[in-house]
């Protein structure tokens, strides 16, 4: 996730370094209606109150009810934006991005109605204090931090050591992020490759809470960190090496009393996406729903189908307003062949590239190519950064193979991981 404009963050409701606006205006286009198969009558109300499960699905806000399917449509995306990462806190409200070609807004439903924080540039992951103070992250640089009802706005440059950030979470009166760190080592990427959680005070002051490491070809990515009910914290962490012909490992891990640790290896792509009664929610990529499936573990059934809808993660069967992937047709009669054992399919990823416009460059040169993001394929490339994706149409490793003789300047920055969806 992307851009190199200049952005703002506040983290704590005394301490303010720049002031907006805060407006609290009537929602246009946000009337509720009904669709058929929705379980029970939620209303507006549920956003405001921020109560159900709540996430996007095809451009627009959804409350999934309790049946198979439910849901009760709440708000259109307008033309040329694209609605992204849906946070929500009982008693507090709804947060989520209106992800514009230009400057972004976060929208936030509450009580007192619909309030609209004009970004600066890219904005990301809202997420709610208990105290009902909303931060975000701007162009993965700077995190601000609003209080309902006041006109000031604080911000928080990413730790010193990190050269980007995004995911904020509040763990009690504490906030949390994922960094970015650099690594100083002789690396297959232009960028760093490796991730860690940090906490701030209120006074601003970041602490390192995990201490992952990458030698080598090796990357580790952190995504989806969540506050459980105890008040410990959650995060997927995926993790791998550049030249494997395999996929990248996904794990759970927790973070509790100060020390993180693995919970368990996952089955496949999935990212947190909250609770639901206790009970942890995930997104996966589905072709039930062409996009992101919401399932709860079930201590009976395992993970059980809840709606389709995307949460924390971006929306993969939708444009980005700010970059349009560009894709390079195969020839007739060529398919994708999907991954084993999972929904995603596996594909030649070359990369990482700072810029949409170097990517492109190496493109040009692979049939059936397409130049993504993070938000389209987050497993395979960090917030910022960009990739060239390749379908596989037959065996994974020769594919590889043969991508890397096509370009062999790029054979060490070859590599094969799952992506949900090639090209928009």
């Amino acid at each position: 996730m992307l851009l190199s404009r200049k952005n703002v963050y506040l983290l704590s409701a005394v301490v303010v370094c720049a002031a907006t606006l805060w407006t609290v205006m009537p929602s246009r286009g946000q009337a509720d209606a009904p669709q058929s198969g929705c379980a029970g009558d939620p209303q507006k109300e549920d956003l405001a109150s921020g109560e159900g499960t709540v996430a996007v699905s095809n451009e627009e806000i959804v409350v999934i009810g309790s049946k198979r399917d439910g849901c009760m449509y709440q708000r259109t995306a307008a033309r040329g934006s694209l609605l992204r990462h849906v946070s929500v806190s009982p008693g507090q409200g709804t947060a989520y991005i209106e992800d514009r070609a230009s400057s972004d807004s976060v929208v936030a439903i509450t009580a007192a109605g619909t309030t609209r924080f004009a970004a600066e540039g890219e904005a990301t992951h809202p997420a709610w204090s208990s105290d009902g103070r909303l931060a975000w992250v701007e162009d993965f640089k700077t995190m601000k931090l609003a209080v309902p009802g006041e006109t000031r706005v604080a911000e928080l440059e990413a730790p010193r050591s990190a050269t980007g950030m995004f995911s904020p979470v509040f763990v009690g009166r504490r906030l949390v992020a994922v960094a970015q760190e650099p690594v100083t080592r002789n690396v297959l990427t232009e960028d760093d490759v490796l991730n860690n959680l940090y906490s701030a005070d209120a006074s601003g002051n970041w602490e390192r809470l995990t201490d992952f490491e990458v030698t080598g070809d090796g990357w580790s990515a952190i995504r989806t960190p969540v506050t459980t009910p105890a008040g410990d914290l959650l995060f997927v962490r995926i993790h791998g090496n550049y030249t494997e012909t395999r996929v990248p490992k996904f794990e759970l891990w927790m973070v509790s009393g100060g020390e993180a640790r693995m919970i368990r290896r996952l089955p496949t792509e999935m990212y947190l996406a909250g609770f639901r009664q206790g009970r942890l929610l995930w997104n996966v990529y589905s072709r039930t729903c062409g996009d992101w499936e919401i399932l709860v573990e079930d201590p009976d059934q395992g993970l059980r189908h809840v709606g389709c809808g995307a949460v924390m993660v971006d929306p993969v069967n939708l444009g980005d307003a700010d970059m349009e992937v560009e894709q390079h047709a195969a020839p007739a009669g060529e398919s994708t062949s999907a991954a084993p054992g999972s929904d995603a399919p596996l594909a030649v990823v070359i990369g990482d590239f700072t810029s949409r416009e170097r990517a492109a460059v190496v493109a040009e040169l692979v049939r059936d190519s397409s130049v993504l993001n993070h938000r389209a394929a987050p497993a395979a490339v960090r917030p910022g950064a960009f990739v060239v994706a390749v379908r596989i149409d037959g065996d994974p490793s020769a594919a590889l193979a043969e991508v890397r003789r096509t370009v062999p300047a790029f054979k060490d920055r070859t590599f094969l991981a799952p992506v949900a969806k090639l090209g928009r």
